[in-house]
């Protein structure tokens, strides 16, 4: 909606500075641009709604609507269907034409002095469609089934209607009945016109109790029932305080954004100042670590999975029975009783069939099948009575054909290896050891043990699925075994290579001497890598470690030390490089 400034300051009893209006309106969750600089666009989500028409936003400015319109007589009598809705209408004689004052011609345009000026001026500062229609006398309007009966005769509205007698009808929320209030104002100041009879039908307000404790943790110190009451009374939001402290706020119908204590916590805050001016403190905690073995078990085996690379599914409890029967004992034979098209079904004694049946789906649609799940599995009809597993399937390519990896590797029995390690180490109980077992659903299978207690198996099954298939209760209840922190090794030793070229009379030993002495080594830390001569002068190629110097770049520890060796050998008169 488009705010002309002046409207504005004419509507709010004072000049508003245009950064004020800004800030005060984003803060209170609306969208502004200004357009002019004498307008301003106002786009209003759903959840401040009321910020869509002039008297919202001079309300959420903290200046105080203007004076309300005029109460309008009574005398109509409405019907209505939808109690979810507000329906407002007048009987009015409009004499004369309209006649619009200077500043609202300004702002509509080039009125051409009609009905439709006074209802789209009307519609553009409240936010609601009033239309007209002709009406003879009469005192009864029925709206039945989203249709609208005028004394039993169908109503047809005409926004451009010059018949003295008109009938008003706004429909929408709470902001009806003022709306259709103002649209009388206007046709009495601007065309004489005279309102006869009307009426309102709809829900009234609804009425909201926030104790004080529940205030106090919303908004923070410093903000009580009382303080809380005066805000939203002053911004036509009527409420006051019982007897126990608590703030009791009756909310109107067009007020949709206010339906719980956290949204009229919200309003108290923005008609306050915004969040700004709240103290900074720390929430409450809302989730305690969970203290269960179990649990915790569980929640390490999922962020595992999921850091692995794996995607986590939710499979059926029932299951068709006989559907997997190579999964042999996995198969539950709890049947179910007592539903309609539930009877042939039985519990599953496994989640692996629901996730072999979503791995076989990703591989007929062209997709890897990594997936994994983390669920209960009842030991028995007792309530109470299950196990918590993880179960993981591994099949296909490990990710997408791409222009960087246009043939992906498919998954291995490796792959399957280090995810049970993963499981173990993400889990706390260490390293697994691995079994050979039998089972006829498997190709290859192993026993999974944790601290030599078999928690589960893995394997290749016979239609070539990798599987993994843990009993995280049983995990759970082993000992920790927390890995030993490994400090990082100690900056290695520099290497410095040298070629020496000596007489044949010179021996190894001497020059391996020369160089020790010049890096400050031993002799027998200095390697001799290469010799290569014969008639003529021998070259020696050595290299020794040196320990570095800390804080110091590696590379000029390396050049200081070739030099040191370069100078030495030069004053036996060695070419050296």
């Amino acid at each position: 909606m488009r705010i002309s400034l002046a409207w504005l300051a004419a509507v709010a009893g004072r000049r508003i500075e245009p950064d004020e209006l800004v800030r005060r309106l984003r803060e209170a969750g609306a969208g502004v641009t200004p357009v002019a600089p004498d307008a301003i666009e106002v786009v209003a989500p759903p959840m401040v709604a009321h910020l869509a028409s002039v008297r919202g936003v001079v309300a959420a400015m903290g200046a105080g609507p203007a004076p309300a319109a005029p109460a309008l007589p009574g005398g109509l009598l409405i019907e209505h269907d939808d109690p979810g809705t507000v329906l407002a209408a007048a009987r009015l004689t409009v004499p004369g034409p309209v006649t619009v004052p200077d500043r609202e011609a300004a702002w509509l345009g080039s009125p051409a002095g009609s009905l439709t000026d006074v209802l789209a001026f009307v519609r553009t500062e409240t936010g609601v469609r009033v239309q007209a229609a002709p009406a003879p006398e009469g005192r009864t309007l029925r709206r039945c089934a989203g249709r609208l009966r005028w004394d039993g005769e169908p109503l047809t509205f005409d926004d451009a209607a010059t018949g003295p007698d008109l009938l008003l009808v706004a429909l929408g929320d709470g902001r009806a009945g003022p709306a259709l209030a103002r649209a009388a104002e206007l046709l009495t100041a601007w065309a004489g016109a005279t309102v006869h009879t009307a009426g309102i039908a709809g829900p009234g307000p609804a009425r909201l109790v926030v104790d004080a404790a529940t205030l106090d943790r919303l908004t923070g110190p410093g903000f009580g029932a009382a303080r809380g009451a005066a805000l939203l009374t002053a911004a036509d939001l009527p409420a006051g305080t019982g007897p126990d402290g608590e703030l009791v706020v009756h909310v109107p119908a067009g007020r949709t954004d206010v339906d719980r204590p956290e949204t009229v916590a919200a309003e108290i805050v923005r008609l306050a100042g915004g969040y700004r001016r709240l103290t900074p403190r720390l929430p409450g905690a809302t989730r305690l670590p969970a203290t269960d073995p179990v649990a915790q078990v569980c929640a390490a085996a999922v962020e595992t999975g999921i850091r692995f690379g794996l995607r986590q599914v939710c499979t059926l409890v029932l299951r068709p029975p006989g559907e997997d029967d190579d999964l042999g004992p996995d198969r539950s034979a709890m049947a179910v009783h007592g539903r309609t098209g539930k009877r042939h079904q039985v519990v599953r004694g496994s989640l692996l069939p629901g996730v072999v049946e979503v791995a076989r789906a990703a591989l007929r649609a062209g997709e890897p099948a990594y997936v994994f799940e983390v669920g209960a599995v009842p030991r028995s009809a007792t309530p109470g009575d299950e196990a918590f597993r993880f179960t993981a399937v591994l099949a296909g390519p490990v990710a997408r054909p791409g222009l960087a990896d246009p043939e992906p590797r498919q998954a291995v029995f490796a792959d399957l290896v280090a995810l049970a390690e993963a499981v173990g180490r993400g889990c706390a109980r260490g390293a697994p050891a691995y079994a050979a077992a039998e089972h006829p659903a498997y190709e290859t299978v192993f026993e999974v043990c944790f601290s030599g207690t078999a928690t589960g198996r893995l394997g290749v099954r016979t239609d070539g699925l990798l599987c993994l298939d843990l009993e995280l209760s049983r995990l759970a209840a082993l000992p920790e075994v927390r890995t030993p922190v490994r400090l990082p090794d100690p900056q290695p030793p520099i290497t410095v290579h040298m070629t020496v070229e000596v007489p044949p009379e010179v021996s190894a030993a001497d020059v391996r001497a020369v160089v020790g002495t010049a890096l400050g080594l031993d002799a027998a830390r200095v390697r001799v890598k290469d010799v290569f001569g014969q008639d003529g002068p021998v070259s020696l190629t050595l290299s020794a470690d040196v320990p570095p110097v800390p804080d110091e770049p590696v590379r000029a520890q390396r050049r200081a030390r070739r030099e040191a060796v370069l100078q030495a050998v030069a004053a036996q008169g060695w070419p050296g490089r």
